[in-house]
């Protein structure tokens, strides 16, 4: 409800954002699922996912992330990792895990 107060359309369609919330519930399952979402509706305009509230214990950045590059590489995708490298740079898009405790760094949304 936060993001349609927001004025944000909430589509399954061609979305500019994807957001996994946290909730007690967030599974494994829960992450494939997003992971198989995001293939599916990947376009070359979306140049940026970012990875929330993972546990340092369970549902960790690395198995996100992992589950992710495995749907998105079916596509012959191979995102970046939000590292500012030069092949990052060049990647089509960026797969960021955030860090759940500490302050994320600023970036910088190119189009």
């Amino acid at each position: 409800n936060d993001f349609r107060l927001a004025g944000i359309e909430l589509t399954n369609e061609n979305p500019d954002i994807v957001v996994l919330g946290f909730d007690t519930t967030l599974t494994y399952q829960k992450i494939h699922d997003a992971a198989r979402f995001i293939a599916k509706i990947y376009r070359p305009e979306l140049k940026y996912v970012f990875l929330c509230h993972l546990s340092k214990d369970n549902n960790t950045p690395e198995k996100a992330r992992e589950a992710i590059c495995t749907q998105l590489s079916a596509l012959g995708i191979t995102p970046g990792f939000g590292e500012d490298s030069i092949s990052d740079r060049m990647a089509p898009m960026q797969l960021v895990a955030l860090p759940r405790f500490d302050t994320s760094r600023c970036y910088t949304l190119r189009p």
